[in-house]
């Protein structure tokens, strides 16, 4: 057999404990004198890359009955039909080929139904130009750029301390101002276009709506003070510059 020695590099490293066990470490490709000794095997290589066993689907399945008798366990393939990686799990009852996720589509990836996201409490952040776009959050929100979905109900949300600042969070939120006091409740010019939330006097202070410099606030009649305890208000931010104020004024 033929062999072309100036393509193909084996260093076979050998290191013995003083127990006489044998580690054996094997480098394929460039740097020879150099191998990294927490690998048993190294490849390198600045123009070759490494190439895996390619299957097509029905191949695949007629390999699960033998990798699963072997306990194949982090067996992998590359499926020439889904154009995508598959490593073998032989921890269920019959093995199965669990399927990296493909930008293009994916499939097949196996029972229960595909799951991406983490498995631990932190939020999974989407970026589109390394700009973050949408966030998940920990409480099961959807987050646009500061404009929270929720699922079914809204945010409610006590207020108790004086003279409060709206923020892009409260989108969608439930606001009871909760104060024995007058409270002055400011409209910022920062929040995004769409912008809604519900106003509630729950305590017996009654609240007057401000609007920072450049917005307009806008309702029927003069008056933007409540107009009693339970007195509601709904703001709607139509523009950058224009609020529209509806509910039980004075």
């Amino acid at each position: 057999m033929k062999k072309t020695i100036n393509t193909l590099f084996i260093w076979i490293s050998f290191n013995f404990t003083f127990t006489l066990n044998a580690q054996t470490l094997i480098k394929v490709g460039q740097n020879m004198g150099t191998i990294q000794n927490t690998s048993i095997l190294e490849l390198e290589s600045n123009n070759r890359g490494l190439l895996l066993p390619r299957l097509n689907n029905t191949e695949a399945t007629a390999l699960i009955t033998k990798a699963k008798t072997n306990n194949a366990s982090g067996l992998l393939i590359f499926n020439t039909d889904c154009k995508c990686l598959q490593v073998f799990d032989a921890s269920t009852t019959t093995g199965r080929w669990v399927t990296f996720w493909n930008t293009i589509g994916n499939s097949g990836t196996g029972t229960p139904s595909p799951t991406i996201g983490t498995t631990y409490n932190a939020d999974v952040i989407f970026r589109v130009n390394n700009i973050e776009r949408l966030k998940l959050t920990t409480t099961g929100e959807a987050d646009f750029n500061n404009q929270v979905v929720r699922k079914y109900s809204a945010k409610v949300q006590t207020i108790s301390t004086l003279n409060y600042t709206i923020t892009p969070n409260d989108n969608g939120s439930i606001l009871l101002i909760d104060t024995a006091e007058s409270h002055n409740l400011t409209i910022p010019a920062n929040l995004p276009s769409g912008f809604t939330c519900t106003v509630i006097q729950k305590g017996l202070g009654p609240l007057t709506f401000l609007g920072e410099a450049g917005i307009t606030l806008n309702q029927r009649g003069n008056s933007r003070t409540t107009n009693g305890q339970f007195a509601t208000v709904h703001l709607l931010q139509m523009n950058s510059s224009n609020i529209l104020l509806y509910g039980d004024f004075e």
